[in-house]
């Protein structure tokens, strides 16, 4: 019984460690209320009965896969991948304790006929070491005082995460190349296809050896110098034996592509070659790393230019480092990353995806492009000798020409304060590498969206503001500068009195309907009685100017009262005449007639609105218009006592008005 016990408690272990726990509680929790609702659901929608309990049968008969599921797979920032085996925590993937039987071999330790490794025991003090899971460490480090160099641990720990990205560059050189070509192969082509399989497979097995061997975690060092140096002997053969894969099958595949003409691969199959050579080259410096101790005195040269590089961008990242320093072509793009091998495998994985790429290999230069040319985005690496990312970063998001240019910092650190200094300083976005290629365009096409709709908005409020301008213009020409604000603040409904005023009536019909000349020249003309019309208006400070059938009515005392109306009026009616007799090219006759009194003045038109003015001062004005001689100003009795004293007259007696009868008028000639 005791034995059924520990197994079980195994297994719930594994499950835990699995997270088989929340998708099943999930789908339990999704199950049942389905299930409740199922049948009102199935009843309104006139459904037989035995629908709701087949859908009751189906998500029984899914639990198992659902369980199944979980404990194969896990959900991980990165995707959906398989769950790894556990390691180092004393249970197998089955939950049965390690110490029931030895570990069985990986398939390249049976090939290799290599014996299992063995299985350090680790107290409970030292915690796990198992990828992905930290292991409990000291007390958390102090917070930096403001602007003090960050922690010396702190700066190694995380140079070691530097370099075991740096190191792992060929390699995603060798995944990315591989996966190009495989898109490019074509049907018929199985066997290098599988050649080209069997690359990928052996850098998937390259990504997974520097993750275990680099891990920042790990706790390797703390053994003696015998178990270290077995460490390292260890170390190099797990790492050239996919390395040499690599190498192998890559020289098989150049001379098939060359015997079938399939030259356009022989390049990148040559940079895979190169990568993997190069990661060759670099298997004595990632054992020195790997097997660094905390104790020595200085570290090996690669950890320690990392430890420098590492050391400036986290000075800066540090809490209390500075404040931020503020003061189209559709998807064109500026990769920025001083590692050649980097920035020719984005490009051109960018550049497959439909985006146009330019590269630049320092943050000088990247600045040089971006102050000549305009870019949707940029790729930033953050760790680049002389000026590092964060500088480039505050630079552009301080040239006012280039801040609202999308930014996405890409970094081989894991250290949060990187990301959160980036985010400050004006970063879109933030990216861990290595990265998944799709990842990286989902985050690229987010940005692009997001400054999309950016500018549409910067658009949409531009044509806002001309809009808001040409209504104003509208409102300007069609209303009084009053009624126009009473109009913008939603009034509607404005009927007014104005019992002193003196109306202007202006004859424009003769002006326009003169069928010897061409339409053109007639409009010429209308165009400058009205500009004149409006000109006078402003200069004698006549707020209402008003279309009234065939002429136009110039009123003073409308909206706003004026003592001196009908002065103002005078002028007005005499500055235009007189402009328009210096007008050569005006030659349309012009009369106008005045008169003073009461009116009425409103808004009218409904859905088309329009200011108006009627009353009897309105109606004489017109008759008086009509009756003048051309270039007479007439002037009735009304108005001519308003005037008499300031102003010269001539008499015309007594005539007859149309629709008035018998009056006494008067022309005005000019001051007195």
């Amino acid at each position: 019984m005791n034995g059924f016990a520990k197994k079980m408690a195994g297994w719930a272990r594994e499950a835990r460690r699995r997270r088989v726990y929340v998708p099943i509680g999930a789908y339990l929790v999704i199950g049942v209320t389905i299930i409740e609702l199922s049948d009102a659901v199935f009843e309104a929608l006139l459904l037989p009965e035995w629908s709701s309990r087949l859908v009751t049968v189906l998500l029984i008969l899914g639990f198992p896969v659902v369980v199944a599921l979980a404990w194969i797979f896990d959900i991980t920032p990165q995707g959906v991948r398989r769950t790894e085996q556990a390691q180092g925590t004393g249970i197998d993937a089955a939950g049965v304790e390690a110490a029931s039987g030895p570990p069985a071999k990986s398939p390249a330790d049976a090939r290799a006929g290599r014996p299992p490794p063995k299985v350090r025991r680790i107290s409970p003090s030292q915690g796990t070491a198992r990828p992905g899971v930290s292991a409990p460490g000291p007390a958390p480090e102090q917070e930096a005082e403001p602007g003090a160099p960050p922690d010396p641990e702190r700066v190694k720990r995380t140079a070691l995460t530097h370099v075991r990205h740096e190191l792992k560059t060929p390699i995603n050189a060798i995944l990315g190349y591989s996966d190009m070509l495989l898109e490019d192969l074509e049907d018929g082509e199985d066997e290098l296809e599988k050649d080209l399989e069997r690359i990928r497979t052996a850098g998937r097995n390259l990504l997974t050896l520097v993750d275990e061997i680099l891990n920042p975690n790990r706790i390797a060092e703390e053994g003696s110098s015998a178990e270290l140096e077995d460490y390292g002997a260890k170390i190099r053969v797990d790492l050239r034996n996919p390395i040499n894969a690599v190498i192998g099958y890559a020289e098989l595949l150049i001379e098939n592509s060359e015997e079938m003409g399939r030259d356009y691969m022989v390049a990148d199959l040559d940079r895979i070659q190169a990568a993997a050579r190069r990661l060759l080259d670099l298997s004595t410096d990632i054992v020195e790393v790997a097997t660094a101790r905390h104790e020595d005195s200085s570290d090996p040269g690669r950890l320690e230019v990392s430890s420098a590089l590492t050391g400036g961008v986290l000075a800066k990242a540090g809490i209390g480092a500075g404040a931020v320093q503020t003061d189209e072509v559709a998807g064109s793009l500026l990769v920025v990353d001083d590692n050649a091998m980097n920035r020719d495998l984005l490009s051109r994985q960018l550049a497959r995806a439909g985006f146009m790429v330019q590269t630049a290999e320092s943050g000088a230069e990247a600045l040089r492009i971006m102050d000549g040319r305009d870019f949707d985005l940029v790729l930033l690496d953050v760790i680049m000798p002389e000026m590092d990312g964060l500088e480039v970063l505050r630079r552009v998001k301080s040239d006012p020409h280039l801040a609202e240019t999308p930014v996405i910092v890409l970094s081989s650190l894991d250290d949060v304060e990187s990301a959160i200094r980036c985010i400050e300083l004006g970063a879109d976005d933030f990216l861990h590498k290595p990265f998944h290629p799709t990842l990286l365009q989902a985050r690229i096409g987010a940005s692009l969206e997001i400054r999309r709709r950016r500018d549409e908005h910067d658009r949409q409020l531009a044509r806002l503001d001309e809009s808001e301008l040409f209504v104003e213009r509208i409102l300007r020409s069609s209303f009084p500068a009053a009624i126009a604000d009473r109009i913008r603040s939603g009034e509607t409904e404005i009927v007014e009195s104005y019992g002193d005023v003196t109306v202007l009536w202006c004859d424009v019909e003769s002006a326009a309907c003169d069928r010897t000349r061409d339409p053109s020249q007639v409009a010429g003309r209308m165009q400058r009685l009205l500009e004149a019309l409006d000109r006078v208006a402003e200069e004698h400070e006549l707020g209402t100017v008003v279309q009234a059938g065939d002429g136009v009515v110039l009123a003073g005392g409308v909206p706003i009262p004026a003592e001196d109306h009908a002065h103002r009026v005078a002028s007005a009616a005499l500055a235009l005449r007189d402009g328009l007799r210096s007008d050569p090219s005006f030659d349309a006759p012009i009369r106008v007639g005045m008169d003073s009194g009461e009116v009425t003045g409103g808004v009218l038109g409904g859905e088309r609105l329009g200011y108006r003015l009627w009353g009897d001062p309105v109606d004489l004005a017109r008759s008086l218009g009509r009756q003048a001689e051309t270039g007479q100003v007439m002037v009735s009795p009304g108005a001519y006592r308003l005037l008499k004293d300031g102003w010269a007259f001539a008499t015309l007696g007594v005539q007859e008005i149309p629709g008035r009868g018998q009056m006494r008028t008067y022309v005005l000639e000019g001051p007195a």
